[in-house]
């Protein structure tokens, strides 16, 4: 009865009947979606998750490392959002609840599940990968506790190796992972990472090696993508003016081909070689839709140990202690230290209930083994080295202008540069750029070469340096 003569009284306020309705309602919606949602997918669900539900409503809630549920405006002190618009959440709804009531796991359960997972589908020459992939597949739930996080190369000689098989099972249990995409736009590439910070997975990436104008502004995105900070900014229409808007390029990315990625981007992955299975390897049927289940399993035993470790795992990255990689450089260190202080708490978890690990150890032996791969790409400024000083001494002269240059390296294998601006983009790292300079009566552009410069670079990248590099014992 009172609340009928307050609704009475107060109501003609709010306008006619079916306006007062709506916003009298609208205090309302969010929460009762939320409870529509919940039991749409859980009809047996409990208070304590009818309660979430509520909470939820319309807002982001953030699930923290403290078993705690906090809504996005109250972040502590000193912390902000950067929501650009996230809709993507796999953690299931039933294991957020087992969470925030103490559920735990250990890290080497989940390195074994996920192995395992893998190796039922794909057959790998190397019985390594599979552990690999499953460390890499962990990290990318974790990946911006690190300065840098490794893309993974996927080649082949020929198709049907199963590198789109591979890519297809990262998808189903990879942090908020995209679909398996081919030609990606540089917009999907850039937005992607600073909407929802998930893995993105890009297949037939093998064109990305092909005319470096044409894909600059790909691989400009590629390139800063793998290091924690990497951003790349284009201008967007805000009301009425154009404004410099910023958009973060760091996430986990697998990138699978035929032929060998651009030197840049190999230099910035970690490459795993795939093989075509025979007919007398038989594996498991792929089935993505009968998969999902136990992905989901797999994705809440990723999310829960990532959760659980956070804290843990930053202080092993930060002690910088792995014991094994002292003869790499120093960006493939920057690779493999992620997965290896994954590997090396997931060990120390082992120990502790009497299990062994080694996954450290296999990795380990592993980057090793991988260097050399890693190495491959150094011959092509080595080649180059070489050839400018057979230039030089078949000329007999320092002077060259970019057409005479341009001209000279396509006929010494070198005939991906297309055009000057390409052989810039080559020669500029190494010191060498084009200048003004008065030859034969006249101002022309050229690059000068002298053998004071070609023993500097010969020094640094000749090829005596690198099959010095190759000889090092390990």
């Amino acid at each position: 009865g009172g609340y009928a003569v307050l609704t009475a009284e107060f109501g003609r306020y709010l306008g006619a009947l079916i306006e007062a309705v709506n916003r009298v309602g609208s205090f309302f919606y969010g929460g009762l979606l939320g409870v529509f949602v919940l039991a749409f997918f859980f009809p047996r669900v409990r208070a304590n998750g009818a309660f979430y539900g509520v909470l939820a409503g319309d807002d982001l809630l953030l699930v923290t490392s403290e078993r705690k549920l906090i809504q996005a405006d109250e972040l502590p002190d000193g912390l902000t959002l950067d929501n650009r618009g996230f809709d993507l959440c796999r953690f299931s709804r039933e294991d957020i609840l087992a969470f925030l009531s103490g559920a735990s796991i250990e890290g080497h359960a989940v390195l074994r599940t996920l192995e395992t997972y893998f190796r039922r589908f794909v057959i790998f020459r190397d019985a390594r990968i599979p552990l690999f992939l499953a460390t890499w597949t962990l990290g990318t739930y974790v990946y911006k506790i690190f300065r840098a996080f490794p893309y993974m190369a996927l080649r082949s000689p020929v198709k049907r190796c199963g590198k789109s098989r591979v890519l297809d099972l990262l998808s189903l249990v990879c942090f908020n992972a995209s679909s398996r995409t081919t030609n990606p736009t540089e917009a999907q590439l850039f937005r992607g990472p600073s909407k929802n910070g998930g893995t993105l997975l890009q297949d037939e990436v093998e064109h990305l090696r092909g005319d470096k104008e044409v894909f600059a502004g790909l691989l400009a995105v590629l390139n800063s993508g793998f290091e924690r900070g990497g951003s790349v900014s284009r201008m967007e229409k805000r009301g009425d003016r154009f404004e410099e808007v910023s958009f973060p390029t760091y996430c986990p990315r697998a990138l699978a081909g035929i032929s060998q990625l651009a030197d840049t981007l190999e230099d910035r992955s970690l490459i795993i070689f795939m093989t075509r299975k025979l007919k007398s390897e038989p594996v498991e049927r792929f089935s993505p839709g009968r998969l999902e289940a136990e992905a989901q399993r797999l994705r809440d035993d990723c999310y829960i140990w990532s959760l659980t470790h956070a804290g843990e795992l930053a202080e092993v990255y930060e002690a910088d202690d792995f014991p094994g990689l002292e003869d790499l450089d120093d960006r493939a260190r920057d690779l493999w230290e992620p997965l290896l202080s994954i590997a090396l708490l997931a060990d120390a978890e082992a120990r502790e209930v009497g299990e062994v690990g080694g996954f450290a150890d296999t990795l380990t032996v592993l980057a090793r083994d991988l260097a050399g791969v890693r190495d491959e790409g150094d011959t092509v400024t080595a080649r180059l080295v070489e050839g400018l000083g057979s230039l030089v001494e078949a000329e007999g002269r320092e002077t060259f202008t970019p057409s005479d240059l341009l001209k000279f390296l396509q006929a010494k294998g070198f005939e991906w540069v297309k055009s000057t601006r390409s052989l810039a983009g080559l020669l500029n790292p190494l010191g060498l750029c084009s200048g003004w300079r008065w030859s034969e009566g006249r101002s022309v552009r050229a690059y000068v070469i002298t053998q004071e410069i070609l023993a500097d670079l010969k020094a640094r990248y000749g090829e005596e340096v690198h099959r010095g590099e190759e000889a090092k014992e390990p």
